[in-house]
C-alpha cells in the first residue's frame, strides 16, 4: 500500500510503500521484438510511457504509477519473448523467504543484497521467468 494512493497528483519522485497482508505486485518487465508496437498496444490500454535506462543499462520504456511499473525492453534478435516475464513482488522477511525458496529447490540467480529500492534479489520461477522480490519499500526512497 502507497502513502499516497488517494492523491490525485502524487509526488512520483519519492514512494512509499509498506507490504500489506501478502505479497505485493509492483513490477513487471517484458521483452518484445518490436518495443515501438508493444507500447502503442499498452497506450491504447491506458498506460503512458517515458524511454528509461538504470544507470549504464540499454535503453527501454517505463510507465511507471503509484502502485507499479512497467518496462518493455527490446529483445535480442533471436530471443523467444513467449512467456517470458520479469515480475517484481513486495515482500515481508526477505532472508527467511530466501532460506525457504532455496531450501525447496528454486533456482536462486541473486541473494538478497540492498537497491535503491531496499532488500532486492532475484529468483526463477518454474518457466524460467526472473521474479524479484523486494523488501524495506516501507522508507520513502528516491528515483
Amino acid at each position: 500500500m502507497c502513502s499516497d494512493l488517494n492523491s490525485t497528483k502524487p509526488d512520483r519522485s519519492k514512494v512509499v510503500c509498506i507490504a500489506t497482508d501478502g505479497p505485493v505486485l509492483n513490477f513487471i518487465g517484458i521483452k518484445a521484438k518490436d518495443p515501438a508496437n508493444s507500447v502503442a498496444f499498452y497506450k491504447m490500454l491506458g498506460l503512458e510511457f517515458v524511454l528509461h535506462r538504470h544507470g549504464a543499462g540499454l535503453e527501454h520504456y517505463a510507465a511507471e504509477y503509484r502502485t507499479f511499473v512497467l518496462e518493455i525492453h527490446a529483445a535480442q534478435s533471436n530471443e523467444d519473448v513467449r512467456n517470458r516475464v520479469r515480475i517484481g513482488f513486495q515482500v515481508r522477511n526477505l532472508f527467511d523467504l530466501c532460506a525457504s525458496l532455496a531450501q525447496n529447490g528454486a533456482h536462486i540467480l541473486s541473494r538478497p543484497k540492498s537497491s535503491s529500492w531496499g532488500l532486492r534479489m532475484i529468483v526463477l520461477d518454474p518457466d524460467e521467468n526472473r521474479v524479484e522480490l523486494f523488501e524495506n519499500i516501507d522508507v520513502t526512497v528516491e528515483r
